[in-house]
């Protein structure tokens, strides 16, 4: 059953936008997932460094998918040296 998630993403601000949405797009398309990105903000500053990074990319975007689909995509963010931090929580509107 497709559940709907809101994804949040930080990425190094040295990675492009648009090559970094197209990476977005392309593992999502492959697990038959729907990524709708609502929101980006270039040289993002970050309260704390994170991997001594103190500016980031934010994305901010809805995601329709399986768990199952949805946990791959976990296990590639945690393997990108471009993603310096995510966050992924289940929908309220799946009640």
């Amino acid at each position: 059953m497709k559940k709907k998630y809101e994804l949040t993403i930080l990425s190094r601000i040295d990675s492009k936008v648009s090559e970094f949405k197209q990476y977005l797009d392309k593992i999502t398309k492959d697990r038959n997932i729907k990524l709708d990105i609502e929101e980006v903000k270039e040289n993002y500053s970050l309260a704390y460094p994170i991997l001594e990074q103190d500016k980031a990319t934010f994305y901010y975007g809805t995601l329709y998918g399986d768990e199952e689909d949805v946990k791959e995509v976990i296990q590639i963010f945690n393997i990108n040296e471009d993603v310096l931090r995510y966050l992924l929580v289940i929908s309220n509107d799946n009640k």
